[in-house]
């Protein structure tokens, strides 16, 4: 699920303004900036983030501003320009050639941010924690709004299962009489053992009988709604249901030669596939 939250904290070492974006993602994946010389804060940071949300690709910004004007401190380096300054003189008094210290480096190299400041690690934490609960809660109404769907869809399908049922029962047993009238017209005036004609005919009929698949097929939607009724992570075994399920719709598709259960059989396929995409955000 995806979600953003923000929050910004003024303390007496600096103002902290903290960004949170969460795209959809099957492990977590932390992309943290605005830290950089403060180890210890990112490790509390992550560990955060890990408690809070779980799971997904997070960016997480953080502005530290410092000073009474809210902008860090730079320094004039020195001693770089000194050094570079008299390497440029050996130059010229050597080999008699004149360069200029624009040839060599640009302004910025010869500009430093000020020694690390201190800041108010559990002011920024704390504001941290706000917006990762921000972001949890709009991934919470997300999940709510994707349950909701998969429920819908869940009844679809059970729906349009227990329609197939009933087809298939009238497709079976006009394939029986079809292959009694095909039976009589090959062997008319023959002498032929009734038993095994009816074994044949089962034979035949067998090999399109989807009960089997049927059965599993509502076995599965009942599987996958006690899924959503857990309070742990169900993804994975989601994921396997929609496959088993996609499995045995082929399997019916297939067996079944009848045009409208064929129609059916399309409109399954597109409902689980709607299933899949949804469970892929799903932990």
């Amino acid at each position: 699920m995806s979600g953003f939250g923000q929050n910004s904290v003024q303390t007496k070492k600096g103002t902290y303004t903290v960004s949170v974006r969460a795209l959809n993602s099957r492990y977590l994946d932390i992309k943290l900036s605005g830290v950089d010389g403060y180890p210890e804060l990112d490790h509390s940071i992550r560990s955060e983030v890990k408690e809070i949300l779980e799971r997904g690709s997070i960016q997480l910004s953080i502005n530290l501003e410092f000073g009474i004007n809210g902008k860090n401190e730079i320094q004039f380096n020195r001693e770089r320009f000194e050094k570079i300054d008299n390497i440029l003189l050996t130059i010229q008094k050597k080999y008699g050639r004149h360069m200029n210290i624009s040839d060599v480096i640009s302004s910025k190299d010869l500009f430093m941010d000020a020694p690390v400041k201190e800041v108010d690690e559990p002011a920024i934490l704390d504001s941290i924690k706000k917006a990762l609960i921000q972001v949890d809660t709009m991934r919470i109404k997300e999940g709510e709004k994707t349950a909701n769907h998969l429920v819908s869809l869940l009844e679809e399908i059970a729906e349009l299962i227990w329609g197939l049922k009933e087809k298939s029962k009238s497709v079976y047993q006009y394939k029986i009489l079809k292959y009694r009238e095909k039976i009589k017209l090959l062997t008319d005036e023959m002498d032929v053992d009734e038993n095994r004609i009816n074994m044949e005919i089962g034979i035949l009929a067998d090999k399109t009988d989807v009960s089997e698949e049927i059965s599993r097929s509502l076995s599965h939607v009942d599987q996958f709604k006690h899924l959503m009724a857990l309070d742990e992570p169900v993804g994975k075994r989601m994921n396997f249901l929609t496959q088993e399920l996609n499995r045995e719709i082929n399997t019916l598709g297939v067996k079944s030669s009848d045009a409208d259960i064929s129609k059916d059989i399309i409109e399954l396929k597109s409902k689980v596939e709607k299933i899949r995409e949804q469970v892929q955000n799903i932990l």
